[in-house]
């Protein structure tokens, strides 16, 4: 049974939208005559109806493909609402459908600009789910999104740090511009904020430890950060550049010891990483950590299991008498569940062996 299109568009009037939405997940079909009112004179009805299709694509993105060139053009209406809720309703199909997508770039780039903070967060958000699947694409966004860092709207400034960290990743010569401004991020009020500027840093760490070298001390200050993700990719951070220069990160090993404890268990995983980077040159440094490590051999989180087995053997290698007691632990494991647990545990204990 088909709905009357003037009450569709009575509904999106209203503000009903999940009216609407309703309708469409009982098989109405309401999507065409949404995108129908993409295209009125009225900026409410084009706005309702970008709206309302965000709003089913939260749940069932691939349904309104149809209308997505259209909300293209609509980031260039010259309503702000029409702008904001074509930005947010590309940035719902791209949490799903980042390449259905893919070709609002070149719009959303320039949007980044728009007067409206809540405009640009959005397009800024919108950004990241493509740059997700395709960094690349978002790479001219750069030079605007470093500028973003120092937006007055949280949001903005967290989705531009994000938006960074992941084009760090495939080309960190392009973001090297923007580490002053993050590295004075590290203090942000928002601990969205906060995170992702941290993973940019990582993300520039991994091809430039000079780059990032210098912000070491403030990152072992965020150890202690009340928010867990914020805790965690400090100390992965510390971790990446543990791996170019482990003396910088030396004088917070007596932490990341402690973290081996955290409440977190992404945080755990990180600490031994880091803990292990930072023993390289002086496995000694790390002694204390043992106790821990080995206790983590029989934690119910498999990653813990299995990162601690890893720890072990690679500690083996270099001073196996450093991990003697923890033998026990280790062929418990050789009947783990997992798989690479049990490998872990084995290459482990052959080194033990073969000392």
């Amino acid at each position: 049974m088909e709905q009357p299109e003037h009450e569709i568009e009575t509904l999106v009037l209203q503000g009903d939208y999940f009216g609407v939405v309703q309708q469409h997940r009982r098989g109405m079909p309401v999507v065409g005559e949404l995108v129908r009112m993409l295209n009125d004179e009225d900026s409410g009805v084009r706005g309702g109806a970008t709206a309302t299709l965000g709003a089913i694509a939260e749940t069932d993105a691939g349904a309104v493909r149809q209308g997505i060139p259209r909300m293209i053009e609509l980031l260039g209406d010259e309503n702000p609402d029409v702008r904001r809720n074509a930005a947010w309703a590309i940035w719902v199909v791209g949490e799903s459908d980042a390449a259905a997508v893919k070709d609002a770039v070149p719009k959303l780039v320039g949007l980044l600009d728009d007067e409206i903070g809540v405009i640009r967060g959005a397009v800024a958000a919108g950004l990241w789910t493509i740059a997700r699947n395709d960094a690349e694409a978002v790479k001219p966004a750069v030079p605007k999104l470093t500028l973003l860092l120092d937006d007055q709207v949280s949001l903005v400034r967290g989705a531009a740090a994000a938006n960074l960290s992941l084009v760090a990743q495939i080309d960190a010569e392009a973001v090297k511009p923007a580490a002053p401004r993050l590295a004075a991020l590290l203090d942000d009020e928002d601990p969205n904020v906060r995170r992702s500027v941290i993973a940019a840093l990582g993300g520039l760490a991994t091809s430039s430890i000079d780059v990032v070298k210098d912000v070491a001390p403030k990152l072992m200050k965020l150890l202690d950060d009340d928010d867990a993700g914020v805790r965690g990719h400090s100390v992965s951070t510390l971790g990446v550049i543990a791996e170019g220069d482990p003396d910088t990160v030396k004088p917070v090993v007596p932490k990341l010891v402690e973290l081996l404890d955290d409440e977190d268990h992404l945080v755990r995983g990180h600490a031994i990483s880091a803990l292990l980077a930072a023993g390289r040159s002086d496995v000694g440094a790390v002694r204390d950590a043992m106790p821990k490590l080995v206790a983590l051999l029989e934690h119910e989180d498999v990653n813990l299991r299995s990162a601690s087995a890893a720890a072990v053997a690679q500690i083996a290698r270099t001073d196996p008498d450093m991990v003697r007691d923890a033998v026990p632990g280790l062929k418990k494991l050789l009947e783990d569940e997992d798989a690479y647990v049990r490998g872990a545990a084995t290459v482990a204990l052959r080194m033990l062996e073969e000392t």
